[in-house]
């Protein structure tokens, strides 16, 4: 299934990175799948996508970005929640862990110190991409 975020498939990644170690340059993958040449830089070199990552995690959004921003991050969540529901339970303890005013004992059954191990454990992370 193509994630709407992607140009690409996984499929189509994997072939890109493929090439890139046969000695193929980033423009002749990007020229062969018609993209440009910075989505094949991007999928074929780690440190590129990392940088990229960073630096759009560094954005900032004010006004009617940011409201559509928080829309579209409440509906995804939304969707999240009904489909997975380890991740209500992890959004629901780090809130807990996370709150500056009152500081509770327990929350969904788990005491502050085992939430804050499940948590750290991975056990209830949602992959961020579907592209590795």
């Amino acid at each position: 299934m193509l994630d709407k975020r992607y140009k690409v498939t996984q499929s189509v990644v994997d072939t890109m990175r493929a090439l890139r170690k046969n000695g193929w340059t980033y423009q002749s993958i990007a020229d062969w799948f018609n993209l440009s040449y910075s989505t094949a830089l991007y999928w074929c070199n780690k440190s590129s996508r990392n940088k990229q990552r960073a630096k759009n995690a560094k954005r900032k959004r004010v006004g009617e970005e940011l409201k559509q921003r928080i829309k579209l991050d409440s509906k995804k969540r939304k969707e999240n929640f009904k489909s997975f529901p380890e991740v209500k339970l992890r959004h629901a303890l780090q809130s807990a862990i996370d709150e500056k005013r009152c500081k509770r004992k327990n929350v969904k059954g788990y005491n502050m110190k085992q939430a804050r191990a499940l948590l750290d454990s991975g056990k209830l992370k949602l992959g961020n991409t579907k592209i590795k």
